[in-house]
């Protein structure tokens, strides 16, 4: 036979097995010891050995310009260091280098061209005697067309109209 078990039975239920804290000397050095005076004051205390722990805002200031200007100054004895080791036939073959492809780049990108190119196109419309020249003349032109167009078939329409009432009907 199986014996059965009560599930509701709590007698049965264990806590989870605590682990017991180490104290905070002892875990190791990324933890610190806000017991010890000393290492409370070096943390919050503005006297402090982190940088720019009580700065103010004029002293980070200063501070940073400080780095600032080191860092150029590396920044430039970097660069003499660089031009001094090039020999001088170095920078004469750069120039000519440069001056050679300058000769070579006849074709650059001018901005006068497109101007060029349509007064020259203007100067043939001239030479021709084209109406195109003057883009308002021409409007006008077949603005007068078009209009006498319209006006010679309202007449017509109105004769084909007139022509079928009797005298006198209005």
């Amino acid at each position: 036979m199986t014996s059965t078990k009560s599930t509701d039975d709590l007698s049965q239920i264990t806590t989870p097995p605590t682990v017991p804290r180490k104290p905070a000397a002892l875990l190791g050095s990324a933890d610190f010891d806000l017991r010890n005076a000393s290492v409370y004051a070096e943390l919050f205390n503005p006297g402090g050995a982190g940088p720019r722990s009580g700065l103010n805002r004029k002293e980070k200031e200063e501070e940073r310009r400080k780095e600032l200007n080191k860092m150029r100054d590396e920044a430039r004895a970097k660069r003499a260091e660089e031009t001094v080791s090039f020999p001088p036939w170095v920078a004469l073959f750069e120039i000519m280098t440069l001056c050679v492809l300058a000769c070579l780049q006849k074709n650059t990108f001018d901005l006068q061209s497109q101007a060029d190119k349509i007064s020259r196109f203007e100067d043939r419309l001239r030479q021709s005697g084209s109406l195109a020249l003057h883009p308002n003349f021409l409007a006008a032109k077949f603005r007068d067309d078009y209009e006498r167009e319209r006006k010679r078939q309202r007449d017509k329409v109105k004769d084909i109209g007139s022509m079928g009432k009797e005298e006198g009907e209005a």
